[in-house]
């Protein structure tokens, strides 16, 4: 994985604010988004602690450490995405509810273990996806939770890419347009399931999400179609389907 293209990627994000953006309820493409967030926090539950939040962005789990009285900390490589955090929680910055470090994840080091390290969008990221597991749990106290999201390899939404990638490369050479993406790893749930047995953690939960009949190319040519019938599939027997789904997250516990 090209680490430079992915940190020049999110500092693009921040500054023209789209990363902000994608968990506002209004945004037509937030849906996977905000149901990703929405699950990692139910399978922190019960929360208590402290919270390391691994490529925290523009700091949507501060939120949840604000409301439920957590300890947080967040660190980014992208300098952009820190200093948005730090406008943006100023207040809280200022009374020591939060904290932000721009850093590589292998320099971060906590003088305190951490009861929550989350990874939302992050794990994809890493060539090397042990250094991810033994980083986080360098930080995390014993029997503490880390939490990682999954794009998923074998699902409706990774065919659609896949199908569609000549003609998509085609309409980029005839427009001169397209839509940049960070070099990143798609996952199976057994493969994802291996690598933390591998480096020591006990799996305690998957779940999927953004499960839907609509996805890739109908996310981007009729997203508000795509979203609702995805709502409507989301919390039912459906989401146990894998490949109706775009993304999973795993919860594993450190021993």
């Amino acid at each position: 994985m090209d680490k430079k293209k992915v940190i020049q990627y999110f500092k693009a994000q921040a500054i023209n604010g789209n990363w902000a953006s994608l968990y506002d309820y209004n945004n037509p493409i937030s849906y996977s988004f905000i149901q990703r967030f929405i699950k990692t926090v139910n399978l922190m539950k019960p929360l208590k602690g402290s919270i390391l939040d691994m490529g925290c962005g523009t700091g949507i789990m501060v939120s949840v450490a604000i409301e439920n009285d957590l300890k947080y900390v967040g660190f980014d490589a992208a300098e952009e995405m820190i200093e948005a955090c730090n406008k943006q929680f100023k207040t809280n910055v200022e009374k020591g509810q939060v904290r932000f470090y721009c850093v590589d994840s292998k320099d971060y080091k906590s003088d305190i273990p951490f009861d929550y390290a989350i990874g939302m969008g992050y794990l994809e990221y890493f060539t090397n996806p042990d250094d991810c597991l033994n980083e986080a749990k360098r930080n995390l106290a014993t029997d503490g939770k880390l939490i990682l999201s999954f794009p998923h390899k074998y699902s409706l939404d990774n065919f659609g890419l896949f199908i569609l990638a000549p003609i998509r490369k085609l309409l980029t050479l005839i427009t001169g347009k397209s839509t940049p993406q960070p070099p990143r790893k798609y996952w199976g749930k057994t493969e994802a399931i291996e690598l933390f047995i591998k480096n020591g953690y006990e799996v305690n939960n998957t779940v999927f999400y953004n499960t839907s009949l609509l996805h890739y190319p109908f996310t981007k040519l009729m997203p508000k179609l795509a979203n609702f019938i995805a709502s409507k599939m989301e919390y039912t027997w459906l989401n146990k389907i894998p490949f109706l789904s775009s993304g999973f997250i795993v919860c594993a516990i450190k021993k």
